[in-house]
């Protein structure tokens, strides 16, 4: 291939003119003129049925012209994800187009990674700037040749046979339970903190004799057997109001808790540390138990709190030990045979986020003016999620509802979820505790003849050591105690239906906040989310954008239920509450105005869809007459689509009078689930 002496390579997949008037925009400001076009190198369809005419100066080559052309180019312009880890291979400056349609995400993963994400541009109409300026390779390169030694470390580890936890496992799937820890005789191992805050095993390899005990202990590398069954669901309230004050629900721990200090024995749970981390500690007294109650959203440091159990088992002592479903399992796994004196409770557990992000949260807010920090303050009643803040100076700070405190915003929608728990295999029914307690959210809805606002307890009896503490509580001390269907369970803590999951923001939050503010990170968040999602419908031609703080779905309360399950920020959830529910009952989103007869416009849908139905409907409704619709898009469900995050974008002419709102029917939400979930939907004149 004959090259200029200096040139600019295009490599443009997806071209357009938008994006050649582009690279031509990048030649200018450079001031170079040559350059060489690869542009639809495999089309799937030619360029002249595409845009109606064949491309300027399109140089369609082989690999290893491109190649050539790349290692000697003084710029490169791409919107190929290839092309730009080709780019930086050769160490070029370079200019990423966002590629919504090969997956953006990839795009900003590795140049995240890699500290150069300003070399992304998502809108190809504005100037080049930024972009254009030297780009210093040192600190990207140090990074790729430290996660090549990385790689290679562990594939000659793994190779050659495992020796430790270390190896066997990799830290990223480590839940920091500590059984490894308790269980090495060398005291090659430790519980510490890796670079997000997450508590890990780590290994002294000088003190490691190779016994393997830690990987026979490890719940992450395999599971304890399962010996529950199907449990019983009851519902729970203590009659006592200081005990539901001080509890995040109905009171069912403190209770137990109190039965097993006042025989004699131990409660092993978790409470808030100096620094305002969380730990687990051992406690026989009946004054220390209220310091395990509350809600705590954060990874606990379990210490070597495993090993002193066993010392008190072992010396005939009954222990109760209470913690998250996955440090349950832990306990299980380290004894293998269970003493019959170890009672253990898990909780339902959303996700459990590291303590250094609500390090960085309090730092932001208050500085060290913070003297005590409550979850799930019951001031304005148990269903709230509200949050109550003592400053040093005693002032007190309630913050109502999740979504005005930035921590509980973002806990809730799952942005902090980590990896070990966004796949976490510890909470599905059976359960590994003998009894599973949590809050009964949407309780209220199912009965009405007692009051739920003090708190309600889910308490799940796994099996008869469960059972038997559980109906040893007085009746004497007990409000409510009543079995109910298992279902009525529904998704909290993903044990009777649905899975563990992290936001599409949560690898964009753990690249920003080692070295961003709190704040900062939840800034950048948003304006991502906006470009991401919405720049193509925000502008003056807006019909629908929308926002579901401050606008909501109509719809009969017969037929239908919403509500926010990753919190107002991340979208509605609509549900129709019986199978089967007949044709014509619909739920409407209004426009901002009437759609014209004529005319053309835009849409895009971002949902999920669970449905034992093969399709699914989207219309534009008349809100005055419920019969005039308009079916604006036919989404035919294959089995890959049930579940999966749908990004539906299409066009539609209006073609009825009165069209006004948007509307979907519950004629094809089917099955047990039959629910569809918007994070949104945005409409736009063309």
């Amino acid at each position: 291939i004959s090259l200029p002496s200096e040139y600019v390579v295009n490599l443009i997949l997806d071209p357009d003119e938008e994006k050649m008037n582009y690279c031509k925009s990048v030649r200018k400001m450079l001031g170079i003129s040559e350059y060489i076009n690869f542009t639809a190198l495999t089309p799937k369809v030619p360029w002249e049925k595409k845009f109606g005419k064949k491309p300027i100066d399109n140089t369609d080559g082989s690999i290893e012209k491109l190649v050539k052309a790349y290692s000697e180019a003084k710029f490169i312009v791409t919107d190929s994800f290839h092309g730009t880890c080709l780019a930086i291979i050769f160490n070029k400056p370079f200019i990423s187009i966002a590629n919504y349609k090969r997956g953006v995400e990839r795009f900003e993963s590795l140049l995240r990674w890699l500290g150069i994400e300003n070399r992304l541009i998502y809108d190809v109409k504005a100037p080049p700037s930024l972009q254009l300026k030297k780009l210093d390779y040192e600190k990207a390169n140090a990074i790729i040749i430290k996660s090549r030694k990385d790689g290679l470390r562990w594939l000659k580890n793994n190779l050659k046979g495992s020796r430790s936890i270390s190896c066997e496992l990799g830290q990223t799937k480590c839940i920091g339970c500590g059984a490894c820890v308790c269980v090495c005789p060398t005291l090659a191992l430790s519980l510490n903190t890796d670079k997000f805050g997450y508590y890990r095993s780590f290994l002294k390899s000088e003190k490691c004799i190779e016994c393997k005990k830690c990987i026979s202990v490890c719940p992450a590398l395999e599971l304890p057997e399962k010996k529950n069954s199907k449990p019983e669901l009851y519902m729970f309230q203590a009659n006592d109001d200081d005990i539901l004050e001080k509890s995040s629900s109905g009171g069912v721990f403190q209770l137990i808790a109190q039965n097993i200090i006042a025989e004699g024995g131990y409660v092993a749970g978790v409470v808030w540390d100096r620094d305002f981390s969380c730990k687990h500690i051992m406690v026989d007294s009946p004054e220390d138990i209220e310091s395990l109650g509350k809600s705590k959203y954060m990874q606990s440091y379990m210490g070597d709190i495993i090993k002193q159990i066993k010392m008190k088992t072992d010396e005939g002592k009954t222990v109760l030990f209470s913690g998250c479903p996955c440090q349950v399992a832990a306990v299980h796994k380290y004894f293998g045979e269970e003493p019959v004196n170890l009672i253990t409770i898990d909780i339902l557990c959303g996700n459990s986020p590291s303590p250094l992000f609500f390090k960085k949260y309090i730092d932001d807010e208050f500085g060290e003016s913070l003297k005590e920090y409550t979850f799930r303050d019951k001031k304005n009643g148990w269903n709230c999620r509200d949050v109550k803040i003592k400053l040093n100076n005693n002032q007190v700070i309630y913050r109502k509802k999740k979504d005005n405190d930035p921590y509980q915003r973002v806990f809730h929608n799952h942005t902090m979820t980590p990896k070990h728990c966004e796949l976490c295999k510890y909470q599905s029914l059976p359960r590994f505790g003998d009894i599973t307690i949590g809050d009964f959210w949407k309780i209220d809805h199912k009965i009405s003849n007692f009051d739920t606002t003090k708190g309600i307890s889910a308490v799940l009896c796994n099996n008869k050591k469960g059972k038997a503490i559980f109906d040893s509580i007085p009746s004497a001390i007990v409000a409510v105690n009543e079995t109910v269907p298992l279902e009525w369970l529904g998704g909290n803590g993903f044990a009777y239906k649905g899975n563990n999951f992290a936001s599409p923001s949560r690898d964009l939050f753990y690249s920003l906040i080692l070295d961003h503010s709190f704040g900062e990170v939840l800034e950048m968040l948003k304006k991502q989310e906006m470009e991401k999602q919405k720049k193509v419908f925000i502008n003056n031609k807006t019909l629908m954008d929308c926002d579901f703080n401050t606008n909501f779905f109509d719809f009969e309360e017969e037929y239908w239920e919403e509500w926010h399950p990753n919190g107002y920020n991340a979208g509605v959830c609509l549900r129709t509450k019986q199978d089967n529910t007949p044709k014509g009952h619909f739920a409407t989103f209004h426009l901002r105005k009437t759609l014209s007869v004529g005319k053309v416009y835009r849409f895009l849908i971002m949902c999920t869809i669970n449905s034992d139905s093969h399709k699914f409907n989207f219309h534009i409704a008349d809100e005055k007459n419920a019969k005039n619709l308009q079916i604006i898009h036919s989404h035919k469900l294959k089995k890959d689509d049930i579940g999966g995050l749908l990004e539906i974008e299409g066009e539609f002419e209006c073609k009825k009078e009165g069209m006004n709102a948007f509307s979907i029917g519950a004629g094809h939400l089917l099955g047990k689930q039959r629910e569809i979930y918007f994070r949104y939907v945005g409409i736009a004149e063309k």
